[in-house]
C-alpha cells in the first residue's frame, strides 16, 4: 500500500495551507474543501475523495471525530450488506439459469 506524504514538502505548500487554515472568513467545511481542491489541482493528489478529505483534515488539525468515524463504518457495513445480498441473488440466478440449460439439453 502506497503511503501519502502529508508533509507535502516546500514552503509555498505550507504557506498556502496555513493561509487557508488561518482564514477566519471560511467555515471548517469550506477550509476542508479548499485544501482538498489545492491538493488535487496544485499537488496532483489523484486519490479518492475520502483520502483527500482525510489529508485535508489532518493538515488543518481537525481529524474525524469518533462519531463521524462510527457513522462512516456503519454506512460502509450497510453498503457491503447490500452488495453481498446482490451477489447472492446473482449467484442464485446463475445457478437457476444453469439448471434450466442443463434440463433443456437433457430433453433433446
Amino acid at each position: 500500500m502506497e503511503c501519502i506524504d502529508l508533509d507535502l514538502c516546500g514552503e509555498s505548500v505550507v504557506d498556502e495551507i496555513e493561509d487557508i487554515k488561518n482564514n477566519d472568513n471560511l467555515s471548517q467545511h469550506q477550509k476542508i474543501k479548499k485544501v482538498k481542491e489545492y491538493l488535487l489541482s496544485q499537488k496532483n493528489f489523484a486519490y479518492p475523495d475520502f483520502v483527500l478529505e482525510w489529508a485535508a483534515r489532518e493538515k488543518l488539525g481537525c481529524p474525524f471525530s469518533k462519531e463521524e468515524l462510527d457513522k462512516m463504518r456503519q454506512s460502509a457495513k450497510q453498503k457491503q450488506s447490500v452488495i453481498d445480498k446482490q451477489n447472492f441473488t446473482n449467484k442464485l440466478e446463475d445457478l437457476n439459469e444453469k439448471k434450466i440449460k442443463e434440463r433443456m439439453t437433457l430433453n433433446f
